[in-house]
């Protein structure tokens, strides 16, 4: 008993330990030009390249673990506005605001944008980001957010606009050090039950 006590003490204050160790920084902001891969936050990522699912107007798509919600349409505008193939627009400034809801935290998002002829904002992990107008240009401006745990992200503007979003790119969050004390506990908590059991069977065993 003793032993078993020594060895939960151990175990619980290993898990303090890492529960206490500082979390990473805060959201920061994602920006370049070609494939939202190219940037080290999202490289490896998940893309969504929106070449399938219904192409006209509705109010929420979901592709893998993140469903969109806005009324947006899919277009083909050959290799323009920073778009490759067919691009999520907002059918033609129909909404001002896209909420991308993840089903499972990440830890960076982000997009390439075209087509907007005014300022444009993205918030999420408590960032908010605004960025100025790309207008026609076809440099494959992208733009993202990284941060711990991010479960939602919003684009939005204050009028109306018209703008594509293509190559959705998203990377699964790694657990938090809680979540490995918690499961380091778990862990240790079974396998000190184990030795327990052992101990009992093999002393009732020699009785």
């Amino acid at each position: 008993m003793v032993t078993f006590r020594h060895n939960l003490a151990s175990i619980l204050s290993a898990a303090g330990l890492i529960c206490m160790t500082p979390r990473g920084a805060s959201a920061a902001v994602i920006q370049g030009m070609g494939s939202p891969v190219s940037s080290p936050a999202l490289n490896g990522g998940t893309v969504v390249t929106f070449e399938t699912g219904n192409g006209g107007a509705t109010g929420l798509r979901t592709y893998d673990i993140v469903s969109i919600r806005g009324t947006t349409e899919l277009n083909n505008y050959s290799g323009q506005y920073n778009t490759i193939g067919q691009s999520l627009g907002n059918n033609r400034d129909a909404t001002s605001t896209i909420i991308f809801d993840f089903s499972a935290p990440v830890s960076a998002f982000g997009f390439n944008l075209g087509a907007s002829d005014i300022a444009w904002s993205i918030s999420a992990g408590g960032q908010t980001y605004t960025f100025p107008p790309v207008f026609a240009t076809n440099d494959m401006n992208y733009y993202g957010i990284s941060g711990a745990g991010i479960s939602s992200a919003t684009l939005s503007f204050g009028s109306g606009d018209w703008v594509l979003i293509d190559n959705l790119t998203y990377v699964a969050a790694v657990p938090e050090p809680t979540t490995w004390a918690l499961m380091l506990v778990g862990f240790g908590l079974t396998g000190a039950a184990m030795r327990r059991r052992s101990s009992q069977r093999a002393t009732q065993a020699l009785a």
